[in-house]
């Protein structure tokens, strides 16, 4: 491993706990995990395009049939559940500090009644999952999206109280009409508030269709990986962009998996066709108002290494500002495994070529390749050692911590006050604003009249779409201080 001054940090590496390994073998749709007689490990099945296949092998009968490569799905290994396992590829690659997450779909197919429960479980796994590594593990929470809108937000507060939590990881699809969705904005601003950045990750790629009749038996799952996934982020943030977002939520920091996808490459054409558009600022008078999409990814976004070539990681750098403070090093394990007969409990070329990709674009062992392969990541995601230690944490109650400036003063939305902060009071009054919200959502629900009127008011001013269910989320803006339309 590294010397304690120039720490290698993972901030994209995935792990399924228990409860969501259990959650996925007990269903019958995608997404699923189930076992193929034949084949040594139970496969992960879903994509929609393996549909057709899995259910060409169940009416058949007959797994055996089948060819590991014809499989749909991938193996799902140790190093999927492991701790052991997830360890061991650590110390084999000379990594000191993994920040493990979920893989998509997250909990996006999970009933609204359940998802918040599921949620807390999940955390609950990956929390001693991180207690039992001693240090060498962090997570990205999962949020519960397809929740009630209070229980979503008192989630957030859940995380934020949980020791080894660093952000949330977050599919491209939001709560279901994508980033760009006006009913996302006051989660941003509770996700925000509480500093807890979002590492965003593609979900499924673009559809089945764009690949053609080929794609499925002859090309595996090379087009939706390689293209679909960089394809699918880089439209998410287009579209944040264009609606507004990261103007209404200024405090919102994002890491955008796969290096951002095609961003660094296509961000001055989108500046272009905006600059060259009537919809937006500038079409028509030349004098635009909103920033750049190049100040938005210098100000407000990361980007991981996981691009497995220089040439794309000297373009993410660029994209930055050309300086290697936004990049951080990953290696998406446990996801592109050594091919066929390949040792799969040593080094593994995925991640090789991004570390060599690192060392190509910036020196072998200079200060910028020591910020992407774990500096920037102890900074941005505060993998400081005093944090480690636990202290006054109890009950969701988190201590201040000597020296810990990046958490003096936060806003805590529905979440454990934090004990020493100058703003604990503040913390308090917002909380019990929340309640009233609350409150008065029951009165409004009393009352369809009213609800309908304050609905169409809200509509107008574009921050609810559809109807009463994210009204409480609205009257939460509204009672502290306004959220930003968008």
């Amino acid at each position: 491993m590294s010397s304690s001054k120039s720490k290698v940090v993972d901030v994209h590496t995935h792990m399924y706990p228990p409860a969501y390994v259990e959650l996925l073998e007990s269903r019958k749709t995608i997404p699923l995990i189930r076992r193929f007689a034949g084949a040594d490990d139970p496969r992960y099945v879903i994509l929609p395009a393996e549909v057709e296949a899995l259910e060409k092998i169940i009416a058949s009968g007959d797994d055996a049939s089948s060819s590991a490569a014809h499989l749909p799905g991938r193996p799902v290994t140790s190093h999927f559940s492991s701790i052991e396992q997830k360890l061991h590829f650590m110390d084999t690659h000379g990594i000191d500090i993994s920040v493990i997450s979920l893989a998509n779909p997250w909990l996006d197919f999970v009933a609204s009644a359940d998802a918040g429960e599921t949620a807390k479980t999940v955390s609950q796994d990956f929390s001693r999952m991180c207690e039992a590594a001693e240090g060498r593990l962090y997570f990205f929470a999962t949020l519960p999206l397809t929740a009630p809108p209070e229980t979503l937000l008192a989630s957030i507060g859940h995380i934020r109280s949980l020791r080894y939590c660093r952000g949330v990881i977050l599919g491209t699809t939001g709560l279901g009409n994508g980033l760009d969705d006006p009913a996302l904005v006051p989660i941003l601003h509770a996700l925000a508030a509480n500093r807890l950045p979002i590492f965003l990750h593609p979900h499924y790629g673009l559809p089945s269709e764009v690949w053609g009749p080929r794609a499925t038996e002859e090309y595996g799952h090379v087009l939706p990986l390689a293209l679909g996934f960089p394809m699918e982020t880089t439209i998410a943030v287009a579209r944040m962009y264009l609606a507004g977002v990261f103007d209404a939520v200024p405090d919102l920091r994002m890491l955008l998996a796969h290096s951002g996808g095609t961003l660094p490459f296509l961000a001055g054409r989108i500046e272009s066709c905006v600059a060259h558009d009537a919809h937006f600022d500038g079409g028509s008078s030349g004098t635009p108002t909103r920033r750049t999409i190049w100040q938005v990814l210098r100000e407000q976004i990361y980007l991981d290494a996981v691009i497995y070539s220089e040439v794309g990681l000297r373009a993410a750098i660029d994209a930055s500002g050309g300086t290697p403070d936004r990049l951080l090093f990953g290696t998406d394990h446990p996801f592109f495994p050594p091919p066929r007969d390949g040792d799969a409990q040593g080094l593994w070329e995925s991640v090789t070529w991004n570390a060599a990709a690192v060392k190509g674009a910036l020196g072998e062992g200079s200060a910028a390749a020591a910020k992407v392969m774990g500096g920037n990541a102890v900074e941005v995601l505060r993998l400081y050692e005093e944090d480690r230690s636990g202290a006054g944490e109890e009950d969701g109650v988190v201590e201040e911590e000597e020296g810990d400036s990046d958490r003096e003063g936060e806003v805590e939305t529905v979440v454990a006050t934090t004990k020493g902060d100058k703003k604990e009071e503040e913390s308090k009054v917002e909380a019990k604003k929340v309640e009233e919200a609350k409150e008065e959502q029951k009165v409004t629900e009393e009352k369809p009249e009213k609800e309908e009127e304050e609905g169409k008011k809200g509509r107008e001013e574009g921050r609810i779409e559809g109807g009463p269910v994210w009204s409480v989320l609205d009257m939460l803006g509204t009672q502290l201080g306004g959220f930003p339309s968008i």
